[in-house]
Formats: structure tokens, sequence, C-alpha cells
């Protein structure tokens, strides 16, 4: 299985990049701008994207990346701030606040990149950056630009290293998709091997609940947060986790009691008590004031007293009188 590392520098879409590559059937995993290189270097790196984020590169404390991540042997896709950042790494000029753009932008492709396979020369994209490109940095070369001459897209494929001044996972960007298709599959060699569907089953081994006569556990909860049931109707049919987490807690040992049994066993048996011995209370009394309430209560106390006993609380429900309860 293929994984693509999402660096998150803070955009606002960076889970909509992961969800992207997803849809693609690649695996997709977002780490923070400053994760260590060795939590990088995952089991099966395919690539990995730089997102965009609110600041600029040259903005003390700006989010930054290691150079040892452009020696990793796997393609890097700077998109938007991450394409600026990369430039910067590499010798080239960022400049600031003098050409901002925001919103749709056309772009024409100047020169052949495997990025732009299948689209057109011309195309509208979303920009969203008020940093732009000055000049490139010793060895790259643009691809792509706005009508303002802005660098719309950069590569070094001796570096392994694409950029996109613009966002190709928004809807408002044309051949978005097919962008995104072209860098996981044209450049990173990924194969559409993953799918949601099958998760539950690739972390858990293959021991699913359905495999054990439905009695789960939680190693088998997915990332999808969905468990498969057990049963007849097992193989078709998957719980939410909080359901399959209510009903573990349901059938969990009663530890109130001298003895240990489950609640399931003392509902059959009418007399489902709780972890301090009382009974359920019944039905419940409507009294119109607050002060009735008060009152209430405080008869209700006096009565209890008046009986004796250091808990007659616990008297009256082993009795089998339910006590009323007040709104």
């Amino acid at each position: 299985m293929n994984n693509i590392v999402i660096l998150d520098c803070g955009s606002q879409f960076t889970q909509l990049i992961a969800r992207r590559i997803r849809e693609l059937k690649v695996h997709s995993e977002i780490l923070p701008w400053d994760a260590p290189i060795e939590r990088i270097k995952s089991e099966a790196l395919s690539g990995v994207v730089i997102s965009g984020g609110p600041m600029s590169v040259s903005d003390e404390g700006a989010p930054t990346v290691p150079e040892e991540l452009f020696g990793l042997g796997v393609p890097v896709l700077g998109v938007c701030y991450g394409m600026q950042l990369a430039t910067k790494i590499f010798g080239g000029v960022v400049t600031s606040g003098s050409s901002r753009e925001y919103g749709r932008t056309a772009i024409t492709v100047r020169e052949e990149s495997p990025l732009f396979s299948g689209t057109s020369a011309s195309f509208e994209v979303w920009m969203s950056h008020g940093d732009h490109i000055d000049h490139l940095a010793p060895g790259f070369r643009c691809v792509a630009e706005t009508a303002n001459g802005v660098p719309a897209a950069m590569e070094n494929p001796e570096k392994g290293v694409w950029g996109l001044q613009f966002h190709p996972e928004v809807v408002h960007t044309a051949f978005g998709t097919r962008i995104l298709s072209n860098f996981l599959f044209s450049v990173c060699g990924c194969v559409p091997d993953w799918d949601l569907g099958n998760w539950i089953e690739v972390i858990d081994g293959g021991n699913t609940p359905e495999s054990r006569n439905g009695q789960g556990d939680l190693r088998s909860l997915g990332r999808g947060g969905l468990l498969r049931g057990g049963g007849a109707h097992g193989a078709g049919h998957r719980r939410p986790v909080g359901v399959y987490l209510r009903q573990q807690r349901t059938a969990a040992p009663e530890r109130g009691g001298t003895g240990a049994r489950t609640v399931q066993g003392a509902q059959s048996e009418g007399a489902l008590r709780r972890r301090d011995g009382r009974l359920p209370r019944g039905p419940r009394r409507r009294l119109r004031s607050r002060t009735e309430a008060k009152d209430y209560r405080r008869a209700l106390r006096q009565g209890l007293r008046s009986r004796g006993g250091e808990n007659p609380g616990r008297q009256v429900a082993a009795s089998g009188n339910a006590l009323p309860r007040c709104h």
C-alpha cells in the first residue's frame, strides 16, 4: 500500500487535500510541518505534499521543513505556501505583497510537464496568496504562469520537486483532480489499491468480529469509525463505534453486588439494580413548583429518618418500594 504524507503548514484546505488523494484510492496521512524526519519516513512512503499556510515564508517563526525531506528519494509537491517554501529553501526569491491573487485566476501552461498531462493549455484555477515567486531557484523551470507573469507551477525532476501556486484540491480549479492524479500515478508511481471499505480488515490483520462469532474488540475499530457486525447478517452490516461501545458497557459485569452478574442477566430477572445496590427509581411525580418540590423532598427525608437506621434509603430500596423522583 502506497502512502502520501501531507505536511500541514496551517492551510484551511489540508484535510481536503487528504480527502482528494484518498478518493483516488491512495492512502494519505497528515503530519504537522515540524514532524521529525524519522516520523515522515514511513514504511511505504511514496510522496510528500507540503500544504499551504496563512503566513509568509519570510515571517519569523513561519513553518518550514528540514532539507533532508528533499533527500528521501520520493517526489515532493509544494502547494501554494509549500511551493514558495521550496523556492526559498533551494535559493529562490519570494516577494511579499506586490502581487496578491485571490479567487479564480486563469493560467497558461508554457512547458510540457507530467503534472499537466491531459489538461487544457489555459484554464481557471483557485489562487489564495499574497506573496509570489520573483525568481525561481536554480535548476527549476516555470511550467505555467498567470496573466501577470507570476509562476503558477514549477518543477525540478532531477531533485524530485514540483510546485503549484494554486490549489488543485478545490472544485473551483479546473482539472484539479487530473493534476493530483498525475502527481500520484505519473510522478510518484502509486497504485490505486487503497479503499476505506476494507481498512478495518487491513489494520486488524483479518481479525474481524464475524471470524470470532461477533465477539469483537476495540482492535477491530478502523479509522473510518465503523465496526463490522457478526451474526447471520454480519457480512453486510457495519455498526457505528458509539453503538458498539454502548453495547459493550451494557453487557459488562456488574460489580455493585456480592457476586458478578451481567446487566442483561439482571434484566431477565426483572430486578435491575444500580451500582450502589438500589433499585431504579419509579415513575416520576410532577410537581407544580420548585417550592413544592423542596417541601416534598424535606418531608421525604424526615419520613426516612423517622424509620431509623444508618441508611434508610438502602432499606427502602431493599424492601422493593421505589422512591418517586421530582423534575
